[in-house]
């Protein structure tokens, strides 16, 4: 065969010239290549086979012969494995160029032809070529291919059993006149419905509309009630609880014995939280004649509250005496509002955490309270030495 030197064009006879990427063999099968122009050996799936060289070429850019696939006409090429005539061929993805047996491996595979002689491993047989086409794995007993998937746009299934070797789900699908035997409907999405004479047993089932009519709610095994209004019933034998919100309404209870619940300091401190809060004061010896307290307002469950207070707060030489001065009392932290009595009680605000700190001076044993609103928040007796 002589060599086609123009780009693309096809001659008489099936054949095609391109521009090889690549040193090349005979009877390899192509691929396109980095252009239009240019072919490669298939290396991947979705390299797509279309023809065969019928000469070999030594360096990229040389031309290169190539019969076309699909003509019906017998072809040679390259097998890298032992194949038996009538057997299926598809290229091999190693880079080579040579024709394998469709893998019986599920995947897809580009046929390109059926062997017309046995062949053994790198031996040139003769193909019957193909239009090549996507088919999936071999199965050399029933001579058929598996169809791993297939797309069905249109038209209609009859007479057919959907998933009798092995069922899968049917999606966006509305079935009509069907009766689902000793199956599960389920959904991911979408809505089922139309009227169902018997839903049989429903594990769980979430309702977000309509109404329950003439059924009796827990028969079997009754179950919580959550965020409901119950109009106009009777409650047989049964206990009334909340864990939030509350029973509201009139409530007739004759005959009934009504049990109180302790309440747990915890849930109290709980529910009382901000409406309750106070001052956890802490403070420090400096050993040199100074110390300090910090004072932080907290809930009743002990967490800091952010925010600014106003705390009255007075030292004195006695647990929750009147104020006695010192040498030095002091705000560092928060804001003083008012001096009530020098270097010994002052109105303070808290800073933006909740927080005030007052400096002390003299070498003695000093009694800091903080008032609020509610009355006295904190107190600490805070021991302050010198040198």
């Amino acid at each position: 065969m002589a060599y086609i030197n123009t780009r693309a064009k096809q001659s008489q006879g099936g054949e095609w010239g391109k521009l090889a990427d690549a040193d090349f063999a005979r009877f390899r099968i192509v691929c396109e290549g980095s252009d239009a122009d240019h072919v490669k050996y298939p290396a991947a799936v979705t390299d797509v086979p279309f023809g065969i060289t019928l000469d070999g070429c030594e360096a990229a850019e040389d031309a290169v012969a190539l019969a076309m696939l699909g003509r019906g006409e017998t072809q040679i090429v390259k097998v890298s494995e032992e194949v038996d005539k009538g057997d299926p061929l598809c290229p091999a993805v190693d880079g080579s160029g040579e024709a394998r047996l469709v893998p019986a491996t599920p995947g897809a595979y580009w046929l390109i032809g059926e062997a017309l002689e046995d062949g053994a491993e790198d031996q040139e047989i003769a193909v019957d070529d193909r239009r090549p086409k996507l088919v999936g794995a071999w199965d050399a007993d029933s001579r058929q291919f598996s169809v791993t998937t297939i797309d069905i746009n249109g038209g209609s299934i009859d007479g057919a059993t959907i998933g009798a070797a092995a069922a899968g789900a049917i999606t966006g699908t509305t079935i009509t006149g069907t009766t689902i035997t000793d199956g599960t409907v389920s959904r991911t999405g979408g809505t089922v419905t139309g009227t169902w004479a018997d839903l049989g047993s429903v594990t769980t089932i979430d309702i977000n509309g309509g109404s329950i009519d003439g059924a009796t709610i827990g028969a079997a095994a009754a179950g919580a009630i959550t965020g409901t209004t119950i109009t106009g019933t009777t409650l047989t034998d049964g206990t009334i609880s909340t864990t939030a919100g509350a029973v509201t309404g009139a409530l007739n209870i004759s005959g009934a014995t009504v049990t109180y619940r302790a309440i747990a300091a915890a849930d109290l401190a709980s529910a009382l939280q901000d409406a309750v809060p106070y001052a956890a004061i802490t403070g420090v010896d400096n050993t040199d004649g100074t110390g300090s307290v910090t004072i932080q307002v907290r809930d009743a469950a002990g967490n800091a509250l952010a925010g600014r207070f106003l705390l009255r707060v007075w030292v004195s030489t006695a647990a929750y005496g009147a104020p006695a001065a010192i040498t030095g009392f002091a705000v560092t932290t928060g804001t003083q509002a008012q001096e009530v009595v020098a270097n010994a009680d002052r109105w303070v605000i808290t800073d933006a955490n909740g927080v005030v700190v007052m400096s002390l001076s003299d070498a003695a044993t000093h009694h800091v309270m903080a008032h609020g609103a509610g009355g006295v928040l904190g107190y600490i007796s805070q021991a302050v030495t010198g040198p």
